[in-house]
């Protein structure tokens, strides 16, 4: 369950950080300009997560056709993706169909409804998770500094 709210929350992250937010939409999985070929840039949900290397490793991004494959080259389906996040055929369209994320139009209005659904299928983990980073921060920062100070002796 856990590895599958972490896997969605990094589609937020990937949306948050898209390189070019201004190409978001739905429809397709890289930006396309007119009848040109795709310049790369993801567009949809799925497409920023699938661009990043860095937050998952079981997808990418063919640039050269617009589409999205597995990354052992398969073209990947609906149900590759389902399977990733642990989805029904009707969460994975809510996600990450055409209308997908309440038919956003931007990189953070689909985060943000990603982010509720997280909340309404695992309720309460993405608080969970956050006092458990505080936590560990402050444990890494009282780590860091001395219970004393010694007093400085002059030589």
């Amino acid at each position: 369950m856990i590895i599958y709210a972490e896997r969605l929350l990094n589609v937020v992250r990937a949306l948050r950080e898209s390189p070019l937010p201004q190409a978001f939409t739905m429809v397709s999985f890289v930006w396309w300009s007119g009848n040109q070929h795709p310049c790369g840039t993801p567009a949809c949900a799925l497409g920023h997560y699938a661009a990043r290397a860095d937050l998952q490793g079981a997808f990418i991004v063919n640039r050269t056709f617009g589409y999205m494959c597995s990354t052992n080259r398969e073209l990947s389906t609906c149900a590759n993706s389902m399977g990733h996040f642990d989805l029904t055929e009707r969460e994975h369209f809510e996600l990450f169909g055409t209308d997908g994320c309440g038919q956003a139009r931007t990189t953070e209005q689909a985060a943000r409804y990603i982010e509720a659904f997280v909340d309404r299928k695992y309720p309460g983990y993405r608080q969970a998770a956050q006092q458990a980073a505080e936590q560990a921060s402050a444990e890494q920062v009282a780590e860091c500094v001395p219970e004393r100070v010694p007093e400085l002796v002059p030589a």
